[in-house]
């Protein structure tokens, strides 16, 4: 304690000390409730979207989802569609170019976007978790928490608006899971 001249109470630096953690009962702040994504594909202008898919019409903030976003004239539409069906899930995504003259990289499903772009997925289980959602990033929007951004700019329009594609995977383990907290003892 800082003692006073004026022999009033002492102040304090501290009034009690907590300790915080998880406590017994783990209450875990993850949201999952959708199965994960076991498939993607590419709609093409007014192409009919597959059964069993679901066409990202959106970005995060709500703006067009639409690949060739930024083109004025001629512009033909291309989606990006997931599913969730009972199969194996897609456990990697990544998205290949052709100035960078990447490859599909081995045991990878390659989806042509445009003569430039493609979009390459797995279901290999080896060390990956499950992805349960995919959004799609516009200009200066931010991924949301838990997602991770892929930095390649997937707008096959004309003037190329940036636009990303951003993945949530399953916490791989209990280390990376957010738990609600509780005040476990206080001093």
């Amino acid at each position: 304690p800082i003692l006073r001249m004026d022999n009033a109470r002492p102040e304090r630096l501290l009034e009690f000390f907590i300790t915080v953690g998880a406590g017994e009962n783990l209450v875990s702040l993850d949201t999952i409730t959708e199965p994960p994504i076991t498939d993607v594909c590419v709609v093409f202008d007014k192409e009919q979207v597959p059964d069993g898919f679901l066409k990202i019409e959106h970005s995060v903030a709500g703006n067009d989802a639409n690949f060739t976003s930024g083109t004025a004239i001629f512009r033909k539409d291309v989606w990006l569609c997931i599913n969730r069906a009972d199969k194996e899930p897609i456990t990697d995504i990544v998205i290949i170019t052709s100035d960078k003259h990447d490859q599909c990289p081995t045991g990878y499903t390659l989806i042509p976007v445009s003569s430039d772009i493609s979009i390459c997925y797995t279901r290999e289980q080896t060390n990956r978790s499950p992805i349960f959602d995919i959004c799609i990033i516009k200009n200066k929007e931010k991924a949301p928490p838990q997602y991770t951004l892929l930095k390649q700019n997937i707008n096959v329009g004309t003037f190329k608006d940036p636009m990303f594609l951003s993945i949530k995977a399953d916490p791989r383990t209990p280390l990376e899971c957010l738990y609600k907290l509780v005040i476990t003892d206080r001093y």
